[in-house]
């Protein structure tokens, strides 16, 4: 007896398709919303203004210039302040030290460049600046005389009721830091510490849910073996107290200010929210009054999110990138691109490299896939008789279907291994782009010349999704027509979906379609695909 009724589409292979994909989205999508809650709505904030032309402009020296203003501030002695800036220039990053708290101001990285392809300013002109220092229960700013030492060394004398503050700022302009020392002298039992100020600003954002790690801000505390990561507006409406600090990072997606313990005795860390802005606090209590003074180590870091300069910070300092889920292998992926990129000096060749190495790491798990597929194919007509003819016995037709799946070794899942496989390798690369400051405006060639955003023209989303088309039409496969007609639109699906993210992961996904196809016509050849072990039911 001849079926000829059409094939349901709601078979156990697609149920499977259907709920595994829909699942996947489902808890990636709930995963973004509660780690970046900021991106469903969008809020501009005016740009502080760069005041740091002002510095003499010599190559590669430092020098020293001072500008003052009037601030509604009382010093030590209840008398109107006077703010003066010292500037520091070199090759790499310009910034001006405050006499109040010895703050940094005025950010200026030379050789990065922000959306606007302007030189990258770092919002610091808020009323606390980074790496600030002022006297525990004290809000008055700590007015600093500032000496130059070296041509990288600062240091400043302050007041504070008898007890002498000297800070020591070293900085090393090649990895973006600066070693801080506090040192109190002289104290009695009403002094009682130190802390620093690491405040931020909210900034406008490019708002996009395809690209999340894009836009907003974060902060990042690492305590007590644990770690605290609020990102977005979670910044601003949450308070934190917590003990035993080791690292305070508030930063952008490629960009940090960042403050690493370097005492011997662990500090607290507070912050304090407002709407539009938060201060991280970073305190330092007086715990032994007998030893009359007290040593404050830190290391700071006002730079790039580079994991090579981090590292030599501190290993730890690391750990404010965020990779997510999947880091692992993302750093795993970033490793292979940045060796990639020193042969061949281009990080689009070095994706398509890396695209390859995957695809051949991948490779035994493919040819089996595809042989399992081709016989899944061979004994189709078959499995259709035994399920017309048992389908009144649904616990034998089972069984003979399996039997003869076994037989054949036709697996009818094996083709979604390979694909299974590369769903943490897409995501880790999607964090990767995201994330490392390597790939930031890195450009390919021709249009594509940002790496990290989106193809400008769409013409990479368009060529990945017809070979994704042809790569479907031409692979074997064990679907009845519907199921065929109905996963003709994934591709184009796929396709709209890939136009908001980066161009470098479209680029990834593409290079895998191609290989993937040369990869089918290569394996076709291999008669073992075509002569399966046929049973009869």
């Amino acid at each position: 007896m001849t079926n000829n009724k059409p094939g349901s589409f709601l078979d156990a292979k697609s149920i499977f398709a259907i709920f595994f994909v829909g699942f996947s989205w489902f808890v990636w999508d709930g995963y973004m919303k509660k780690k970046y809650p900021h991106l469903y709505t969008e809020k501009k904030v005016e740009k502080p203004v760069d005041t740091s032309e002002k510095v003499d402009q010599k190559n590669d020296k430092t020098v020293v210039t001072s500008q003052s203003k009037q601030v509604n501030e009382l010093n030590n002695n209840n008398a109107l302040a006077t703010e003066s800036l010292v500037s520091y220039k070199s090759n790499n990053i310009n910034f001006d030290i405050s006499t109040y708290g010895m703050g940094i101001k005025n950010i200026k990285l030379n050789n990065y460049f922000d959306r606007d392809k302007n030189t990258k300013i770092l919002p610091t002109n808020l009323a606390s600046t980074p790496f600030e220092t002022k006297v525990l229960g004290n809000d008055k700013k700590l007015v600093f005389a500032i000496s130059k030492i070296s041509e990288t060394r600062f240091q400043g004398v302050a007041n504070d009721s008898g007890v002498k503050i000297v800070k020591t700022i070293d900085i090393n302009p090649e990895n973006y830091s600066l070693k801080i020392k506090v040192s109190s002298i002289g104290y009695d039992n009403n002094y009682r510490g130190i802390k620093f100020l690491l405040p931020a600003e909210k900034v406008d954002s490019e708002t996009s849910i395809f690209m999340p790690m894009m836009v907003g801000q974060e902060l990042f505390v690492k305590y007590e073996n644990t770690d605290e990561r609020l990102v977005g507006d979670e910044i601003f409406e949450e308070k934190i107290n917590l003990k035993n600090v080791s690292i305070v990072n508030i930063g952008e997606t490629y960009f940090s200010l960042a403050m690493v313990n370097n005492s011997n005795t662990y500090p607290t860390f507070n912050n304090i929210s407002e709407p539009t802005t938060v201060v991280g606090q970073l305190n330092y209590p007086i715990l032994n009054y007998d030893e009359n003074k007290q040593d404050v180590l830190i290391s700071a870091f006002i730079g790039p999110k580079d994991v090579n300069y981090l590292k030599q910070i501190d290993p730890g300092l690391m750990e404010i990138i965020d990779y997510g889920w999947f880091d692992m292998i993302a750093r795993w992926l970033l490793s292979l691109l940045k060796i990639l990129f020193s042969f061949v000096g281009n990080w689009g060749w070095a994706i398509v490299l890396m695209t390859l190495i995957i695809k051949i790491i991948l490779l035994p798990l493919n040819i089996y896939a595809s042989k399992s597929m081709k016989r899944m194919q061979k004994i189709q007509p078959q499995i259709k008789e035994i399920r017309e003819k048992l389908k009144d016995n649904p616990q034998e037709m089972n069984m003979k279907v399996m039997g003869l799946m076994k037989e054949n070794k036709a697996n009818p899942v094996s083709g979604c291994l390979p694909m299974l496989l590369q769903f943490p390798i897409f995501f880790a690369f999607y964090r990767v782009l995201g994330q490392s400051i390597e790939l930031y405006q890195a450009p390919f060639m021709l249009w594509i010349q940002d790496l990290s955003l989106k193809d400008p023209y769409y013409i990479l989303p368009v060529l990945m999704s017809v070979a994704m088309f042809f790569q479907m039409k031409i692979s074997p496969s064990a679907m009845d027509p519907m199921q065929k007609k109905v996963m003709m639109f994934m591709p184009l699906v796929f396709g709209i979906f890939m136009l908001g993210l980066p161009s470098g992961l479209t680029l990834y996904i593409f290079i895998s379609t191609l290989f993937g196809i040369i990869q089918h016509f290569i394996l076709m050849r291999d008669t073992s695909l075509s002569s399966p072990v046929l049973s009869k039911a």
